[in-house]
């Protein structure tokens, strides 16, 4: 090697040392990767400069990790991608027939979904679409119905309401509930009681909504204390439910939720009693459409608040209805029918052609809840760069992560802290799984790309996610020493 390329490469190696460009071995974690907590456990984490790429500090970087509500970030991002921030669902209501001169139709009243996981929704509690469909029927002349209402939910695969990679205990509680065409009141009930004495059986007093077929095998216990641990156990459109657990004694109501079993049967019972209301009789009977060429006329269309607005819930809360619902309307960007396995291929195939890693991701559902999903830290940093970098929603995927110390899910992380409100990020917590995932705006000036995901720590929770405040601050800390 000459004396002039020497020199060049003792040049280069200066620079790089001045200016603070640091390799990734040069930030040291092992105070992190060798706590107690965390020596027999499966940790994946990286983090880069968002803007260029540029290794910070990582540990086996590309193992794959079960992320939990993490996986959120997958489907967000990739809805905002291919749908864009401003995708609504349209929810159509049809008749199959024109009303007589006596203002009776003879004919059904149909409903053709679009996967919309808003309508009736608590978090969209201002829409009064009901309301607006029975003024519809009225206003077309309509006085009675003899007919039916009609659902169509053809666009997602009826056997694929629950996935088949959810485990038995979540099913039937309401952060598991199905995915259907027709989705209403986030496809949720509450189940109220009544305890009495400790070690008695708690009464049930009722489900709201009202869901006159439900059917309950009660073995729940009152106990001492204030904690809820009950759980409802149920197939999707089974009527049966299964209560096990403890609540606590003593309390006059007390209100545990599960998921609907079927909600289109709920939507149309309380569409028929909206039109009772509204003056409009329902008979029920059995009528084929006529003038079929010419037909089906449109009563009103409702259509959904903005997929961005959807996205910020589902990010913000880690609200598992709204990403099973976004995740499964992508598979209809390629496919006729939605299923799981259909939305998990035009994922996959979207961040392929991003040259993303996608052998680092094992995607079965859209929310996370399937302790079968597995990434790498590297597979979301690089997701997570790209979305900054060459996304032309960037802004408005990082403002839908909740800010550490403030919002959402990461309210009480890093919470008076030197980065709370620095750090936008998403949580997920399954059984034995803490991971978090997001971006770092240093006071350097820059921003960083992160993801740490641990499995089968030797630590509670918080335990844990105090091991990540650490590892956080602490590379923060020296980032802004350089």
């Amino acid at each position: 090697m000459n004396t002039i390329r020497l020199k060049t490469i003792f040049i280069i190696i200066s620079l790089s040392i001045f200016c603070g460009n640091f390799s990734a071995q040069n930030i040291d974690i092992s105070f992190f990767t060798n706590s107690p907590l965390l020596k027999s456990a499966n940790v994946s984490f990286k983090m880069t400069e968002t803007h260029t790429g540029k290794s910070v500090a990582q540990f086996r970087a590309e193992n794959i990790t079960t992320p939990a509500s993490v996986m959120k970030v997958i489907t967000t991002s990739t809805a905002l991608e291919l749908l864009s921030p401003d995708f609504k669902f349209i929810t159509k209501l049809e008749m199959d027939n024109l009303p007589s001169a006596d203002s009776i139709l003879y004919g059904n009243l149909i409903i053709r979904s679009s996967g919309d996981p808003t309508l009736g929704s608590a978090y969209f509690e201002t829409d009064n679409f009901l309301n607006d469909w029975a003024l519809s029927v009225k206003n077309a002349g309509i006085k009675t119905i003899k007919g039916k209402i009609i659902i169509d939910e053809s666009l997602f695969s009826q056997t694929d309401a629950v996935n088949s990679r959810w485990i038995w205990e979540d099913i039937g509680n309401y952060y598991a509930s199905g995915v259907y065409g027709i989705s209403y009141k986030d496809n949720t009930f509450v189940l109220q009681l009544k305890s009495d004495s400790v070690g008695s059986q708690p009464q049930i007093l009722r489900t709201i909504p009202k869901i006159d077929s439900l059917v309950f095998s009660n073995y729940l216990l009152s106990v001492k204390g204030n904690n809820d641990n009950a759980n409802i156990f149920g197939l999707p459109m089974d009527y049966h439910r299964t209560l096990y657990g403890t609540i606590p004694a003593n309390r006059d109501v007390f209100s545990i939720k599960g998921s609907i079993p079927y909600p289109a049967d709920v939507l149309r019972s309380e569409f028929v009693k909206k039109l009772e209301e509204t003056g409009i009789l329902m008979e029920n009977n059995d009528f084929l459409p006529a003038n079929a060429n010419e037909l089906p006329i449109l009563l009103y269309k409702r259509i959904s608040p903005k997929l961005i607005d959807i996205v910020n819930i589902t990010n913000f809360v880690s609200n598992n209805h709204f990403a099973e619902h976004i995740f499964k309307q992508l598979a209809l960007t390629k496919y006729d029918v939605s299923t799981s396995a259909n939305a998990t291929a035009v994922v996959k195939s979207f961040w392929k052609s991003k040259q993303l890693p996608v052998e680092q991701l094992f995607m079965y559902d859209g929310s996370g809840l399937s302790p079968k999903d597995g990434i790498s830290a590297n597979f979301l940093v690089s997701l997570l760069n790209y979305m900054q970098n060459q996304s032309r929603y960037a802004q408005q995927f990082k403002n839908s992560l909740p800010a550490a110390g403030n919002d959402g899910t990461v309210k009480n992380v890093l919470k008076k802290t030197v980065l709370a409100g620095k750090v936008r990020m998403k949580s997920g917590s399954i059984s034995n799984v803490r991971c978090y995932a997001g971006y770092l705006d240093a006071t350097n000036g820059t921003t960083y790309s992160f993801a740490v995901l641990i499995n089968n720590a030797n630590g509670t929770s918080s335990e844990v996610t105090a091991e990540i405040e650490k590892l956080l601050l602490k590379i923060h800390e020296i980032l802004t020493k350089k």
